[in-house]
């Protein structure tokens, strides 16, 4: 059975494992209808920003701002072959299998490795308590090479754990405390330590900010050297967007292209993560049907337009935008609840802002006039 990761275009939605194009973020917020009327998502036509929205009716200028492409009818036409209707069973199977597998590996690199697949590949939510455990139980080896050492730094600080920065004392320097050139050629090695350098805390020593340094320095004057195909990969997206700064559903988009190429990848977990981000993605994808509806079925809607004076295109622009970050803030399935009201009030503040720099503005019309 083949799982598809959607593009950005309508007219190229559906995909094939073997073939994942480069898309934006926007493409994580395609979905229908039918779903988002259950019992699982409050409704949007309740929302706050029909009450919140109440504005002295008064003729407003207008912002000019650029019409929106994001028309009720291309929303409308988006589809998805995915429903959690049709696929929890095997959803359920393939989370089973990952938690075997946190059973079988004992040797501590590889738990370490797993752990970090999961992650990246945005379907830690569903194993939380299993990681949690499996990193605190795993201790730190003194004897690891770079890249174990580094792994295993970055994932207690993610998960919150104490550990010291000495742990990279052996790959420095006793003269000068600067990094050993005997490590830099460790390609991955320096990949693991450049993505552990971001994870400082106030008041640390700069031994992290030299790691930075030193590795990504040596990154990349490899980067054209490497031939691991799938490494180099690896380390291009790492020096252009780091692990810490990445948003993870970017990040689980991009790893499933690496992961998919990895000689010791685990079946089992990939054919998981693909499922599961078709399927989160069209949860996200109703959600946004059901917001662009509003427009055209809320009478409260309509008066909120008229009152406010603020044009359309402002809504339809907005509503894009912030439904887009309020799901990557808030991306799993099981927060809907706490998505709908975000977008509420983002919307809110969208509308609310653009009459605000209208009035504010005492350069307001000179500056539309050019």
């Amino acid at each position: 059975m083949e799982f598809a990761v959607f593009a950005l275009s309508p007219s190229s939605l559906v995909l094939s494992p073997s073939h994942f194009p480069k898309t934006t973020i926007l493409s994580r917020s395609h979905v229908s209808n039918k779903l988002f009327q259950s019992s699982r998502l409050p409704s949007l036509k309740n929302a706050s920003i029909f009450k919140i929205l109440s504005m002295n009716k008064e003729e407003r200028r207008s912002a000019n701002y650029h019409p929106s492409v994001w028309e009720l009818q291309l929303i409308e036409s988006l589809s998805t072959p995915y429903s959690y209707e049709l696929h929890a069973n095997r959803l359920e199977e393939l989370k089973q299998e990952a938690r075997r597998a946190f059973v079988s590996t004992n040797e501590p690199r590889a738990k370490l490795k797993l752990i970090d697949s999961i992650q990246r590949l945005g379907v830690a939510y569903h194993f939380e308590r299993e990681i949690e455990e499996a990193i605190k139980l795993t201790e730190l080896d003194v004897n690891g090479d770079l890249h174990t050492t580094s792994l295993h730094f970055r994932l207690l600080r993610q998960h919150a754990f104490s550990v010291s920065t000495d742990v990279f004392e052996k790959f420095r320097s006793n003269r000068d405390g600067k990094f050993k050139d005997s490590i830099r050629m460790d390609v991955a090695g320096l990949l693991s330590l450049y993505e552990a350098s971001y994870l400082g805390m106030p008041g640390e020593d700069h031994v992290l900010e030299e790691a930075k340094n030193f590795s990504s320095k040596h990154l990349k004057s490899l980067l054209e050297t490497i031939k691991d195909a799938v490494l180099a990969k690896h380390v291009k997206q790492s020096l252009e967007v780091t692990l810490h700064w990445k948003l993870p559903r970017i990040e689980a988009r991009d790893f499933i292209d690496i992961y998919s190429s990895d000689n010791t990848r685990n079946l089992d977990l990939l054919e998981l993560a693909k499922l599961d981000y078709n399927l989160v993605q069209s949860q996200h994808q109703r959600e946004l049907k059901e917001l662009a509806r509003c427009e055209k079925c809320g009478a409260e809607v309509e008066f909120a337009f008229q009152d406010s004076g603020i044009a359309r295109e402002v809504w339809k622009g907005a509503d894009i935008k912030d439904r887009l970050w309020c799901s990557i803030l808030h991306h799993e399935d099981g927060r809907a609840d706490s998505r709908v009201p975000m977008i509420s009030w983002s919307l809110w503040y969208a509308c609310n802002d653009s009459k605000a720099h209208q009035i504010q503005d005492p350069f307001y019309e000179e500056k539309q006039k050019g």
